[in-house]
Formats: structure tokens, sequence, C-alpha cells
């Protein structure tokens, strides 16, 4: 829009049930090429979903680099390692704790 751009991020919470986790708090930070770094969060929905909404970013910015800051829900600690995995390597997890 404009000569921006907006990365939208949108995670999905589930227990080691698979089941839906409510009220779960996620902070990321968005870090580009070009600008500042941003933090922003969000909590997720009865149906697990949380949506990361950032400022827009200037297309200039040929990259924008994500890291995960926290995850608190009620269920406890949260294994990174059983996340969804890019290029073999688990989102977000100590081997991938930044994804650009």
């Amino acid at each position: 829009k404009n000569g921006t751009i907006k990365p939208i991020l949108r995670f999905y919470v589930r227990n080691e049930e698979n089941k839906n986790v409510a009220n779960a708090k996620i902070v990321v930070t968005y870090t580009p090429d070009v600008g500042n770094v941003v933090e922003r969060g969000c909590t997720s929905n009865r149906s697990g979903v949380c949506k990361v909404v950032p400022p827009f970013f200037s297309a200039q910015a040929s990259s924008v680099s994500v890291k995960l800051i926290s995850v608190v829900s009620s269920f406890g600690d949260i294994n990174l390692d059983e996340n969804i995995e890019l290029d073999g390597c688990p989102l977000f997890s100590d081997a991938c704790t930044e994804v650009p």
C-alpha cells in the first residue's frame, strides 16, 4: 500500500493433545533491514489463533526478520522444538531463533 509492506503473522496455539489454547500471549519483534525494530504482541482467541499486526514498513526494506520474544500460557512451558519446520528447522526454536 503506497510503497509500504505489512508482514502479518498468524500463530495457531495448540497443546500436546492438539487442542486449541485460548489466552496465550505472544510477543515478537520485527526487524526490517531499513528502519527501526518494532515489538508487537497478541493473545490467542478460543480457536487458538493469535494474529500479530505490525505497523507498515517502508517498501525499501528488502527483508524483515521476525524473532519470538515470549509465549505465556496457562498450559506451562511451550516446546518450540515441536513447531512447524522451515528448511528442516522448527520455527522460533533454539536452532531457529529468528526467521527471515
